[in-house]
Order: structure tokens, then C-alpha cells, then sequence
């Protein structure tokens, strides 16, 4: 550690012996520094903020995904920013009248480019343009150009927007319309070319073939209970005698009264399904026996009676077969009329099974026109559905007094410059001054060796040192000496008081010239 305090020890002793040297040379950059600070032209820089809603329209009625904040700054400073309208700004503000060439111009714009600021708040749409110039009045010019230019792309392309979303639609419409007209036209021209083979209320050929196939077998089974009906009806005619004979006795077992006859058998049904449930002394019981009875005595006076009348009458026809030729007769035209249907089941039976490979195509075809004509209606009335809610959204827009574009700061014509900042380098180069000099001084106490002890001698001549001699100065020398340092202190004070004046002077602006 002693060592190391040596060493500096012996560097500021080397500093120290060339110290005119360094305040020599910090007083030369100083004066060729300051006033170059001094002379460096006022920067000036005029801003705006406002606001701007940047929702488009076309996006709001068609849909689709919006960019992010990021993107869309990104997306404004690269419309904004573009070097035509640069060139634009440049022409408007007269900065093109000293330039000759193409390439002055890229110049130009590139400069003018680097000057501008454009910035946008993260979470609001407020937007900041700035520009800086020696000039405060050509700083609020750029500006406000820059800001007119903003307004006008900000509302002109919203506008912009809302007239492409209502031409899309309108593009999107028309296009639709002609689909959906040339599919109905082919749907109505098939339906007409096979308006026989065309499905019956949704249902498929296999649903249809299957029908009739059912229907056929349903109208067969009628037709055969109707034929064997007409057998038995047959069977019991022949048993009957067409004229009763008015001297023969009449059997009432043996006779038949068809009406009487059903409705004991239908009683005799209703009582035995009593007895599975109740006893012979429940009254339902008893009265359905009761009821029987009484049917039985009324069907007995009913033969008794016709048995009086054969005795005056030996000619007089037997009722019972007057009503087996009626039920005959109805059940003849019955089995005809099932024959017919069971003939026109079969036959459309044959007809579907003969287009077993055609019908399903048909059908097929069919749902094809249908489902494409489901889907462009679809479309289209989404499109006219669409349509309308721009056509409101614009006339919307174009009504209300909600402001689109709000600036919050207009562009102003500065007063007062925001650099350079001469503070600060007035100190760099004070700091760098007096640094460069003392970097001069310890390169010459080392070109020049000086040996200031006899430690440092010993240790560079590697030889032992015996002894020393000290110096004696006189009162002369050293008032001398003192006089020397106390001039090197007002020197170096002279550099900070001058360093100091020029700090008043920015600090209290005062204008030299």
C-alpha cells in the first residue's frame, strides 16, 4: 500500500513540476471551446398533441382482426412520414428554393425527416409531433403542416373507408344477386325437367320406396280379410232360406238376427271380462246379464213375429237374408276398390324400383342446387344486412357533432430555445481542458525523469544510495517560490471565474453581440 501511495506521490510531484504547462493548455482549449459554445445557433422546437380516432370503418362492418397500438403507429408514421409527403411539407414550407439537384433534395428530406418527432401515448390514441430548427417561425410551420397532413389522412381516409366499405358491399351484393339468380334459374329448370321424380315432402327414394312397399302389403292384408269376409258372408247365405214357410216352426237357436246377434256377443265379451275382475252378485254383473236377457227375449219376440207372419204370409221373405245380401254387396265393392289400390300400389312399387339408379342421382342433383343455393342466399342477405349497417353507421358519423380529430395542443411559435445545451458543454470542455492538461504534464515528468527521494533513485539505478543532500534556499528563493504559486493559483482561479462568466452568461441570457 505504501508503495502504491508512492507512486502517486511521485506523479503529482511530476504534475506538479509541469503545472504551467497544463494550465497553459487547459486555457487554450477552454478559449477555443467557449467561444464556439457560444456561437453554436439556438435550437427551437415546436410541438403538437391531439387525438385521433383511428377505428376503421371498413373493419367495423366487415370484420375481421385490428392491429395493435404498436402497428398501428408504425402503420400512421410510415403514411405520414413517407418521403413524398416530406417533399410535400418541404415545398409548402419554401425549404426547395436553394435546391438544384435530385440529390440536395434526398438530403433535405432526410434531414428534415431526422428533425421530426412522432410519438404516440401507449394506451390513449393522442399522438405528439415535434420538430426542432434554428428557426422558432419555420419549426411552427412544419408542424402545423405535419398536423394538417395528419387531420387530412386521419378523416380523409376514414371517409375514404367508409365509401370502400359501402362500394364492397355493394361489389359483394351484385356479385351474390347474379349467383343466386343463375342458381334458381338451374333449380326451377331441374325441378321442371323432373317434376316426376322429385321427392315428396323431404323424403328420400329409399323412404319413398319403402312406403310403397308398405303400402302394398297393407292394402293386400285388407284385401284378403275383405275377400274372406265375403267367403264367410257367401257361406252364411247359402245356409239361409230366402222365403220362410209359414207352417214350419222356427227354431230361435237356429235363426239369425245379425244387429241382435253382435251386440249379445259384444255384451258376452264386456261380462267376461267382469268376471276376470268381480264376482257373480257385483251389480255391473248382474246388469250385463240382465242386458242379455233382455236382447235375447227381444231377438225371441223378433222370430216369434216373423214366424206369425209366414203363417198369413207362406211367401214372405226372410230378413236375416236380406241383410247378408246388403253386407254381401258392401263387401264385393270394398274388395274392389282394394284390388284397384293394391294394383296402383304395386304398380308405383315397379315404377320406384325401376328407377333404383336414377332416382337417387336425381336426388342427389336436387340437394346439390339446393344446399348452393341456401348457402349464396345466405351470403347475399348477409351482405344486404351489412349494407345497411354501414349505410346507418355513415349517415351516423356524418350527423353527429362527436369530434373525430381533437387536438389538445395547438402548434406554437417558441420563445425560448431547448439547446444547445451550453451548460453542459461549457463543463465538458472545462473537464476536458483541464484533463488533457495534466494528461501533458505527466507526459513530460515522465519523458523528463525527475528523482525526488532517494527511495526512487535507489529503485531505478538498482545501486545503493549513501546518502543525501538537502537544498538550502534563500528568503529571495523563496519568496520567489511562493509568488510562483500563488500566479499559478490566480491563473487556474482566472480559468474557473471564466468558466463561471460563462455560465452567467447563458443562465441570464445575455446576448454578447
Amino acid at each position: 500500500m505504501q508503495d502504491l501511495i508512492d507512486q502517486i506521490m511521485h506523479y503529482v510531484r511530476g504534475i506538479a513540476r509541469y503545472r504551467w504547462q497544463a494550465v497553459f493548455i487547459a486555457w487554450v482549449l477552454c478559449l477555443a471551446g467557449w467561444p464556439f459554445v457560444m456561437k453554436m445557433p439556438d435550437q427551437f422546437q415546436a410541438s403538437t398533441k391531439f387525438e385521433v380516432d383511428t377505428f376503421s370503418v371498413l373493419e367495423h362492418v366487415i370484420g375481421g382482426a385490428t392491429t395493435d397500438s404498436t402497428e398501428e403507429l408504425r402503420l400512421l408514421q410510415g403514411e405520414v412520414l413517407s418521403n413524398t409527403n416530406i417533399e410535400k411539407i418541404i415545398r409548402k414550407a419554401d425549404l426547395d428554393l436553394q435546391v438544384k439537384t435530385e440529390s440536395e433534395l434526398d438530403a433535405l428530406v432526410k434531414t428534415v425527416k431526422g428533425k421530426i418527432s412522432f410519438k404516440k401515448q401507449r394506451l390513449d390514441n393522442v399522438f405528439t409531433i415535434s420538430y426542432m430548427d434554428n428557426d422558432p417561425v419555420l419549426a411552427r410551420q412544419i408542424v402545423q403542416l405535419m398536423l394538417d397532413l395528419f387531420q387530412e389522412k386521419a378523416l380523409g381516409d376514414k371517409r375514404k373507408d367508409s365509401d370502400q366499405a359501402q362500394k364492397f358491399l355493394d361489389d359483394q351484393i351484385d356479385r351474390y344477386r347474379a349467383k343466386l339468380q343463375d342458381v334458381e334459374s338451374r333449380l326451377a329448370e331441374f325441378k321442371q325437367n323432373n317434376l316426376d321424380r322429385l321427392p315428396e315432402q323431404g323424403k328420400d327414394y329409399y323412404q319413398r320406396l319403402q312406403e310403397a312397399k308398405s303400402k302394398v302389403r297393407e292394402a293386400s292384408l285388407e284385401l284378403k280379410q275383405s275377400q274372406n269376409e265375403l267367403q264367410t258372408l257367401k257361406s252364411q247365405l247359402e245356409k239361409e232360406q230366402r222365403l220362410l214357410n209359414g207352417s214350419s216352426d222356427v227354431d230361435v237357436s237356429e235363426v239369425s238376427v245379425p244387429e241382435i246377434d253382435q251386440r249379445i256377443a259384444k255384451i258376452n265379451a264386456q261380462l267376461d271380462s267382469l268376471l276376470l275382475r268381480y264376482t257373480e252378485q257385483h251389480p255391473d254383473v248382474l246388469n250385463a246379464k240382465r242386458l242379455i236377457e233382455s236382447l235375447r227375449k227381444q231377438k225371441a219376440s223378433m222370430i216369434s213375429s216373423m214366424g206369425a207372419q209366414t203363417k198369413k204370409n207362406p211367401s214372405f221373405e226372410n230378413p236375416v237374408y236380406q241383410q247378408l245380401r246388403i253386407a254381401i254387396g258392401e263387401v264385393e265393392a270394398r274388395v274392389s276398390s282394394l284390388k284397384v289400390k293394391v294394383s296402383d300400389y304395386s304398380k308405383r312399387e315397379q315404377e320406384l324400383e325401376a328407377l333404383l339408379h336414377e332416382l337417387p342421382l336425381v336426388e342427389e342433383k336436387l340437394a346439390d342446387l339446393t344446399r348452393e343455393y341456401g348457402i349464396i342466399k345466405e351470403h347475399h342477405d348477409r351482405m344486404v344486412t351489412k349494407r345497411e349497417q354501414a349505410r346507418i353507421q355513415k349517415e351516423k358519423e356524418q350527423s353527429s357533432n362527436k369530434l373525430k380529430f381533437k387536438i389538445h395542443d395547438a402548434p406554437k411559435t417558441p420563445s425560448d430555445p431547448v439547446g444547445p445545451k451550453r451548460l453542459i458543454f461549457y463543463t465538458l470542455i472545462l473537464f476536458a481542458g483541464c484533463g488533457v492538461g495534466l494528461a501533458v504534464a505527466l507526459l513530460m515528468s515522465q519523458v523528463n525523469t525527475t528523482f525526488y527521494d532517494s527511495k526512487s533513485l535507489n529503485s531505478a539505478i538498482s545501486l545503493p544510495v549513501i546518502g543525501t543532500v538537502s537544498m538550502v534556499l534563500s528568503k529571495e528563493q523563496i519568496r520567489k517560490r511562493w509568488f510562483k504559486r500563488i500566479l499559478f493559483l490566480v491563473v487556474f482561479a482566472m480559468l474557473l471565474a471564466a468558466y463561471v462568466g460563462c455560465v452567467a452568461i447563458e443562465v441570464l441570457k445575455i446576448q454578447l453581440i
